[in-house]
Parts: C-alpha cells; structure tokens; sequence
C-alpha cells in the first residue's frame, strides 16, 4: 500500500511538472513593464540581430520539444512571438534554435501504465530577445516633470 501510494505521489508530481513546460519562459532584461501588444499585432522576428536603435526587455525561450520539424518550428515561433506580445515587445531578434542532451525523467515504455524512470532525453527549443524601439513621443510621458 505504501508503494501505490509513492507511486501515485510521483504520478502526480510528474503531471505538475510537465504542465509547467508547456508555455514559453520568459527571462525579464528590464525593470520597466510595458503595456501588452494586442493579438493582432504583427510581430516580426529577425534571425540576425536588428541595426536599428532598440532596448533589450527579455529573453524568451519556447517550451522544449523532442522532435523538431517545420511544424514544430512554425509552433515554437509563434509560442515565443505570443510570449512577446505579452510582454509589449515591439520585435524579436538573435531567433536561433537550440538543440541538447539531458538526463532526468523520460517515459518508460517496458510498464504496461504511463511511468518514468531516470535516463536520457534530447531537448530542443527557440530563443529569441524580445526588443523596444524608442519611442520619443511615450518615452517623454514616462520622465518626470520638471
């Protein structure tokens, strides 16, 4: 019984944890909060970095997914541009795609029910960095007055 028990506890934990991976993290660069971009708004992504003036406001990583095709790509794009908008970035830039190896909890597939053991698993995500642009007009609202 106390073994159902652990086994039921790691189940469930399992389960949190997992649900915690499923959105874009988002690593604040600013202490500033800026207003969110509508759903609508056309966030453009450059895979260089933009010449432009701009000010850095975070660093965005999309959920990890083991198996990367255009699919995946096109999805973890748009969960990091949703991320932005969020956030009230004007534009995302340095977009690249990361791939590694880990160890932790995988799927074991020798038990008859949904378990994990401890073994390897392949990791891959975007990230991109989430920029401003100076606006005079709002940057001017944001100074105190003399």
């Amino acid at each position: 019984m106390n073994r159902l028990l652990r086994l039921g506890l790691l189940a469930v934990v399992a389960v949190g944890l997992l649900a915690g991976c499923s959105r874009a993290r988002v690593h604040s660069l600013s202490l500033y909060e800026y207003p969110s971009k509508p759903r609508g708004y056309e966030m453009e992504a450059y895979f260089g970095e933009v010449e432009q003036l701009y000010v850095p406001i975070a660093i965005i990583d999309s959920a990890p997914r083991d198996v990367v095709n255009d699919e995946t790509r096109e999805k973890m794009l748009a969960e990091v541009k949703r991320a932005a908008r969020k956030i009230g970035a004007d534009a995302l830039h340095k977009v690249r795609f990361i791939g590694g190896e880990g160890a932790g909890y995988v799927e074991d597939p020798a038990t008859p029910f949904p378990s994990l053991k401890q073994g390897p698993y392949e990791m891959n995500y975007l990230r991109a960095e989430a920029i401003k642009f100076p606006d005079p007009e709002r940057d001017a609202a944001s100074q105190p007055a003399e």
